[in-house]
């Protein structure tokens, strides 16, 4: 029988006494909303809010995302802010710990370190829907696995200038993807990469001009006339892409920027042994943490 959300609760207090934590209101607050969302029998859904959160918070936390795959909660939806104070290691121990109930990452204005973004590129993420905006991406290589994930947000990403040509190779579902205002400014550039998107039905990108076999939509008079909007139907993705190569006399490379000082995701670095974070938890929570439009209701 599924965990109800109420249990969860005295589950998490009771845990906050054992570790001698003080409850967190925001963590309160989200799993009552959740419960009174259940009792109108609309989708129980809980909000997970980063920036209310500090490192003191984790270790009860965890305990309770451990426990949500086999609860009432249908889905979790965490989202950062400029404020966000805890670490980038204890923020990607919690989404991981949610499994595949974690429907929506919001990371806009959050200022993790370095280490977090290699580490989300490279081990991946379930989430439904990422938003990556106004990250500090200077070559994006998300060789990590995202299987379900249908929409990515990377716009005012201001230091992404280019892609690695394997990026995107583990996002079959991916169906929107917007990149506005980076440095990526020829998407002719980027065909290797985005080819690997089977189920790309809409993607936003500025000065891209347009091509055979999609529909161009210039932005109305409210919009950023700097953007153009193309919608993909599933089938032919890939063939617009490619008829982006045969129509244009431009050789198709990806950009690879020889001034990697500030974000390089090219070469391995050191994971965060999550294990680790778990030594201060109960034996029983010995838990295993897991590695725009009508068509895509909840992208931006």
């Amino acid at each position: 029988m599924a965990t109800d959300v109420q249990t969860l609760e005295e589950r998490y207090i009771d845990s906050c006494s054992r570790l001698d934590v003080l409850p967190n209101p925001a963590i309160l607050s989200g799993l009552f909303k959740a419960d009174v969302r259940k009792a109108r029998r609309e989708s129980c859904t809980l909000e997970i809010l980063l920036e209310y959160l500090k490192d003191i918070d984790f270790n009860p936390l965890l305990e309770v995302c451990l426990e949500i795959s086999e609860s009432e909660i249908e889905a979790v939806d965490i989202r950062g802010g400029s404020a966000c104070v805890l670490s980038g290691e204890y923020a990607l121990a919690l989404m991981r710990a949610i499994g595949q109930k974690l429907r929506s990452v919001d990371l806009q204005d959050t200022s993790f370190e370095k280490e977090f973004l290699r580490d989300l590129s490279w081990r991946g993420l379930t989430c439904q829907v990422l938003d990556l905006r106004t990250s500090h991406f200077r070559k994006l290589n998300m060789m990590g696995e995202f299987m379900q994930l249908h929409t990515l947000n990377l716009d005012y990403s201001n230091s992404l200038s280019s892609f690695k040509e394997d990026c995107f190779t583990c996002m079959p579902n991916l169906m929107c993807l917007s990149m506005c205002e980076t440095r990526v400014s020829n998407l002719w550039t980027t065909v290797a990469a985005l080819s690997k998107l089977p189920s790309l039905v809409e993607l936003r990108f500025q000065n891209w001009f347009c091509c055979n076999d999609a529909t161009h939509s210039s932005g109305s008079t409210d919009q950023d006339d700097k953007t153009d909007f193309f919608h993909l139907s599933s089938s032919s993705s890939i063939g617009v892409l490619n008829n982006v190569v045969t129509n244009r006399d431009t050789q198709i490379s990806i950009e690879d920027s020889s001034d990697d000082s500030e974000m390089d995701f090219s070469s391995q670095q050191h994971e965060y042994d999550y294990m680790d974070l778990f030594s201060n938890v109960a034996p029983q929570m010995d838990g295993e943490i897991g590695p725009w439009n009508e068509s895509c209701p909840e992208c931006y």
